[in-house]
């Protein structure tokens, strides 16, 4: 199993290329190729999965998940830091490499 990530509210994640997304109107079906993983997700979590881009930090995420959901922003941040620990830990989460500027590296 991969070491837990160190999140902070301003680390961002971005899908692995490893990874297929089958979305369905009741939440999603996640892949991962390499080990042929599947995992179910719930329409909350799949639509914050969506939002994963590799250029929102997490808490642009719980910004956006707070207005949408009517929730406090602390709510929405520690829900989306435990459900993306999950992930990493699943590689279906890659954290994307931060400049020593505090900017996002180019890929």
């Amino acid at each position: 199993m991969m070491d837990e990530v160190e999140i902070q509210n301003k680390t961002v994640f971005l899908i692995s290329d490893r990874v297929y997304i089958e979305r369905f109107e009741d939440g999603a079906l996640v892949v991962y190729l390499d080990e042929q993983k599947l995992i179910e997700l719930n329409p909350t979590a799949e639509e914050i999965l969506a939002m994963t881009d590799g250029k929102r930090s997490l808490e642009e995420l719980a910004g956006d998940v707070a207005q949408t959901h009517e929730i406090p922003v602390e709510d929405a941040l520690e829900d989306i830091k435990d459900l993306f620990r999950q992930l990493y830990s699943w590689k279906i989460l890659v954290k994307v490499p931060i400049r020593s500027n505090g900017s996002e590296k180019e890929n």
